[in-house]
């Protein structure tokens, strides 16, 4: 694979993926503990303190994931993706404002235009981002 976005549209093709992401969400959920704010903060620290030490030959290296191969690097890229989506789930269901790095958030928010572009439904985002009309209800980027 060649991107992020691959990643995602492969891996969101599969048959049963919702299914799948729910009952993952829910184990990781429970997995977090009594003090979830706590447990998601010392993951997402290890989590930059890995991809912190990872050397450009080591990023560039193939791996091979759920969806395929692909770089080591843009595999970060979906894991990172992941934390900031579900971290920003997190602070809302604890009512909290979210606190995301800038790099983080950037790098996310690229991905998710990448693939509303791909899906055809970028105009509608860029819309909504410039305060020219909302999106629907349960609109996704992811498809």
């Amino acid at each position: 694979m060649g991107s992020p976005e691959d990643y995602f549209r492969e891996v969101l093709s599969q048959p049963g993926v919702d299914a799948v992401v729910l009952a993952r969400g829910v184990a990781s959920g429970e997995a977090l503990g009594p003090r979830p704010a706590d447990a998601f903060a010392s993951l997402c620290d290890s989590a930059l303190a890995t991809i912190s030490a990872l050397s450009p030959a080591a990023a560039d290296a193939t791996i091979m994931t759920i969806g395929g191969g692909m770089r080591a690097g843009d595999y970060v890229r979906t894991r990172t993706f992941e934390l900031v989506v579900h971290g920003i789930d997190i602070a809302a269901a604890l009512g909290v404002e979210p606190a995301v790095p800038a790099a983080a958030l950037r790098d996310s928010l690229a991905i998710a235009v990448e693939l509303a572009v791909q899906g055809g439904t970028g105009s509608a985002v860029l819309a909504a981002l410039t305060g020219r009309g909302g999106l629907v209800g349960d609109f996704s980027a992811l498809g």
